[in-house]
C-alpha cells in the first residue's frame, strides 16, 4: 500500500469539521442572529438585519442568549472600548471584508475578550473576520481565558503590537499546573501575520496557548518576518508556563524570520507538554520544547512528517527541534530537516533526564552553515554549564544525516558533558560529510552499553569511526558498519540507487521494511510502503469509540488492522477494515470499537499491502467513561414529508437540544426537547431537505451525540 501525501495543506472533511464544531457548541432553541453594520446605529438600532447596530462593542453588551450569533456585515469597524463576549455568543463576519480595528493602545489589552471561571463551557465561535492591529496601535486581537469549547477559525489577524491571540485555560497569570484544563478548543484555517514582539530577551507569540487539554491547531498560516532585526516574536508561544495535554498541531505553515543572532530562533516555544502530536507542518524556524513528561500518554511528544528548516543554508546557527530539561518518551520520525546547523538539539540543564527517546526515519540534509567549515551537528547533546544530565534508552534508527557538501558539518552524533549515557542503539543510519567525527563521546567513560550497528559512514573525519575522549565506552557493540559511498540518487534526492550497498544491509529494529532486510537510511529503495495518512482520529460516539482515518491515493493496499492498548505500550487487535487497493482519490475509513476499556484507550493502525509490507500509524487516544445517559436508537428523515422521526433511550429526565444539519453545515432543525427515562419517540417537522446524508445532533449540558441518516423520498 502506498499513500501519497500532498504538500498542499489538507483540511479535514467538511462533514467531520461540522460534526466537531457542532459537538462543541450547545445552542438554545430560540437562538437569534443579530447584525452590525458601518451604517448602523447604536442608539436607535435593535440589531435586526434591517436595523443593525454600529459597533461590535454595542452588540456584545446586549446579546447574551446561548447560541446567539453577532453577524459583522462587510465594512470596517473601529472599536473605542474593549469588546466583552459572553459565553454562548458567537461572532461571525463576511470574511476579510469584515474588518475589526480599535483605538485601544494599552499594553496587554485585546480588542475582543472572552473570560470566565476556569472550566466554563464557552460553546461559541469567532469566525470569518479580519482583525487589524492598526499598524501596531493595539496590543492584542483576541484573548480567551478559562473557557472551553471555543473555536476561532477562518480569521485573518494582522499587525498587532504584542500578540495575535492569547488563549489560556487559566484566568490569572499563574505559572502552576492548572487544576482545571480547558477542553474542546480549536484554532484552524486562520492567517496570522506580524503580530508578535520580542524585547528584553522575551518573545511573545502570534498564537499563545496554555492550560489546554486536547486543543486542535491546524490548517493555519502563521508568519512573523516583518519587523526590524531583534524584534520579531514567535509564531506559537506558551502562556502560564504552558501545560498542554493531548493537543495536536498539524497541517500548518509556520514561518519565523531567519535567525538574526539577536533573538532566539524559535518559531514555536512550548513548556510542559504531554501527549502532544506535531505533524504535517512546514516550519521555518526552530521548535523549542521544555519539560516533557508523558504522564498517562504513550509519549510526551510525537513529532512526525514535518518539513523543518529554511529553503537555503544560513550563516547563523539555525536549529530544527530543541529539547530542554527532562525529556520522557519523545518520538521524532519521518521528518525532513534541511539547511540547519543542528536538526535535533538537546540543550540539557543540571540533572536533566532523557529517557526512552526514539529518532527514526528522518532525513537531515545540508547540515552546517555558510559561515565556514566544520559547522554543525546532526544530533547534539550539550550541557548548559554542568555535566550532570543522563540519557537512557535512546534509539537512533534508519536516519539519513548529510553534512553540507562544501562546508561540511562537524559531527553526526555529539554526546558532550553527560554524567551517564546508557542503553543506546545507533543502527541502520547513514552519515555523510562530517569533518570531525560522525560519533563523538566526551567523555567516553560516561557511555555504558551502546550498540553501533549496520550504519554506513562515508566521507567523515577520524577515519569514519567514532571518537571518544578518555577511555572508550563500556559494553560497546560495534558491528556491521560500512564506510562506502551510499549511492544516493542525487539532485536533492537522498533515497538510494538500485545498486546501493545499503539496500538490504540493515539489521531489524522493529520498523517496516521491503526486501530481505531493512535498508540503511531513511527510505527503503524502490519500496511501496503503506506509510502516509492524511488524518487519524478517535471520538466518543454513544459510549463507543469511533475511529476515522483518511488516505490520499493508495497503491497495492490490502487492509488495515486496528489495534488497541490500555497503557500505550502493549497493543491487541480489535478489528480489520479492507483497504481500497488502488485509488487516485482521498479515501475515508471508519471503525467503531463497540466495547472500549474503561479509562484510557490508545489506538493505532497497521497498514498492510498485498505483499504483506506493513507500516504503523501514529497513536491516538481517548478516555472512555463507559457510562452515558442517552443513546440514539433510530433516526429516519423524509425529504418528501420534511419530517424527522427520532428514537432515543435516556436514563434520566434531561433537557436537550435536537439539531439536523447537512454536510455543508446548513441547519434544518434546531429545537429543544425534554427526555424522560426510558424510550423517547420524537417526531418533528423540518425545513425542506433534498435526498442525501444528514446529521442528527442531540446535546445536553454534559453529552453530545451525532448520528448520520439518509433522507429518503
Amino acid at each position: 500500500m502506498k499513500t501519497k501525501y500532498f504538500s498542499i495543506r489538507k483540511s479535514v472533511s467538511a462533514v467531520l469539521l461540522m460534526a466537531v464544531t457542532l459537538c462543541s457548541f450547545t445552542s438554545a432553541a430560540n437562538a437569534t442572529t443579530f447584525y452590525i453594520s458601518p451604517s448602523g446605529n447604536d442608539i436607535t438600532g435593535n440589531g435586526s438585519v434591517n436595523n443593525p447596530w454600529k459597533t461590535l462593542y454595542k452588540a456584545a453588551s446586549v446579546v447574551s442568549g446561548a447560541g446567539d450569533i453577532i453577524h459583522v456585515n462587510a465594512g470596517t469597524y473601529t472599536e473605542t472600548a474593549q469588546v466583552l463576549l459572553r459565553t454562548g455568543v458567537s461572532v461571525e463576519g463576511d470574511g476579510i471584508s469584515s474588518v475589526i480595528k480599535s483605538t485601544l493602545s494599552a499594553a496587554n489589552t485585546a480588542i475582543l475578550s472572552a473570560q470566565s471561571a476556569e472550566g466554563t463551557k464557552g460553546n461559541q465561535f469567532i469566525a470569518n473576520l479580519k482583525f487589524d492591529g492598526n499598524n501596531r496601535t493595539t496590543a492584542w486581537a483576541i484573548e480567551i481565558r478559562g473557557r472551553s469549547n471555543v473555536s476561532i477559525h477562518n480569521c485573518t489577524i494582522i499587525d498587532f503590537d504584542e500578540r495575535g491571540v492569547y488563549w489560556s485555560g487559566r484566568v490569572d497569570g499563574s505559572e502552576a499546573a492548572p487544576s482545571v484544563y480547558a477542553t474542546g478548543n480549536t484554532f484552524y484555517n486562520n492567517t496570522v501575520i506580524n503580530s508578535s514582539t520580542y524585547s528584553n530577551d522575551f518573545g511573545k507569540g502570534l498564537l499563545n496557548i496554555g492550560g489546554q487539554d486536547g486543543m486542535l491547531i491546524y490548517n493555519n498560516t502563521l508568519t512573523q518576518t516583518g519587523r526590524a532585526l531583534g524584534t520579531n516574536g514567535y509564531c506559537i508561544k506558551y502562556v502560564n508556563d504552558g501545560y498542554l495535554k493531548g493537543c495536536k498541531i498539524y497541517n500548518n505553515t509556520i514561518t519565523k524570520e531567519a535567525y538574526d543572532n539577536l533573538t532566539w530562533d524559535f518559531a514555536v516555544e512550548l513548556f510542559h507538554v504531554s501527549g502532544v502530536e506535531v505533524y504535517n507542518n512546514t516550519v521555518i524556524g526552530a521548535m523549542d520544547f521544555n519539560y516533557q513528561p508523558k504522564l498517562t500518554y504513550a509519549y510526551s511528544l510525537y513529532i512526525h512528517d514535518n518539513i523543518i528548516g529554511p529553503t537555503t543554508l544560513q550563516q547563523q546557527h539555525e536549529h530544527g527541534v530543541i529539547f530542554e530539561y527532562d525529556c520522557e518518551s519523545i518520538i521524532i520520525e519521518k521528518n525532513t530537516f534541511r539547511n540547519l546547523y543542528s536538526p535535533i538539539y538537546y540543550s540539557t540543564r543540571n540533572l536533566s533526564h532523557i529517557t526512552d527517546n526514539e529518532i527514526a526515519k528522518n532525513l537531515c540534509y545540508n547540515i552546517g552553515t555558510t559561515a565556514g567549515k566544520q559547522e554543525g551537528r546532526a544530533i547534539m547533546f550539550v550541557s548548559d554549564g554542568s555535566a550532570n544530565y543522563s540519557c537512557t534508552n535512546l534509539k537512533i534508527y534508519n536516519n539519513t544525516f548529510v553534512g553540507d557538501p562544501v562546508a561540511k558539518a562537524s559531527m553526526g552524533l555529539d554526546f558532550t558533558d553527560a554524567a551517564s549515557i546508557t542503553n543506546t542503539e545507533v543502527k541502520n543510519n547513514l552519515f555523510v560529510n562530517f569533518s570531525y567525527a560522525y560519533l563523538f563521546g566526551d567523555p567516553g567513560a560516561a557511555i555504558n552499553t551502546m550498540a553501533v550497528q549496520n550504519n554506513n559512514v562515508f566521507n567523515c573525519g577520524y577515519g569514519n569511526v567514532p571518537k571518544y575522549t578518555g577511555v572508550a565506552p563500556t559494553n560497546l557493540t560495534y558491528t556491521g558498519n560500512l564506510s562506502i559511498d551510499p549511492l544516493f540518487i542525487g539532485n536533492g534526492d537522498y533515497s538510494l540507487k538500485s545498486n546501493s550497498p545499503c539496500i538490504d544491509a540493515g539489521v531489524f529494529v522493529g520498523l517496516p521494511y521491503a526486501g530481505a532486510a531493512p535498508d540503511r537510511g531513511y527510505a527503503e529503495a524502490g519500496a511501496i510502503l503503506p506509510i502516509k495518512l492524511l488524518d487519524f482520529s478517535v471520538v466518543d460516539n454513544k459510549g463507543k469509540n469511533l475511529l476515522h482515518w483518511k488516505t490520499a491515493t493508495e497503491i497495492n493496499s490490502d487492509h488495515f488492522t486496528i489495534q488497541r492498548s490500555t497503557n500505550g505500550v502493549n497493543f491487541e487487535t480489535v478489528g480489520t477494515i479492507q483497504a481500497a487497493g488502488f485509488s487516485n482519490n482521498e479515501m475515508d475509513y471508519d471503525f467503531t470499537d463497540a466495547d472500549p476499556a474503561a479509562g484510557a484507550n490508545y489506538y493505532r493502525l497497521i497498514m498492510v499491502d498485498k505483499d504483506n509490507i506493513i507500516d504503523y500509524s501514529n497513536v491516538v487516544s481517548i478516555f472512555s467513561k463507559k457510562v452515558q445517559s442517552m443513546t440514539i436508537a433510530n433516526a429516519q428523515l423524509s425529504s418528501a414529508k420534511s419530517s424527522l422521526s427520532f428514537t432515543v433511550n435516556a436514563t434520566q429526565n434531561v433537557k436537550a437540544l435536537l439539531m439536523v444539519f447537512d454536510a455543508n453545515g446548513r441547519s434544518y432543525l434546531n429545537t429543544p426537547v425534554v427526555l424522560q427515562p426510558g424510550l423517547n419517540r420524537i417526531d418533528k417537522n423540518i425545513s425542506a431537505a433534498a435526498k442525501g446524508i444528514y446529521y442528527v445532533r442531540l446535546v445536553t449540558a454534559d453529552e453530545g451525540l451525532v448520528k448520520n441518516v439518509m433522507a429518503t423520498e
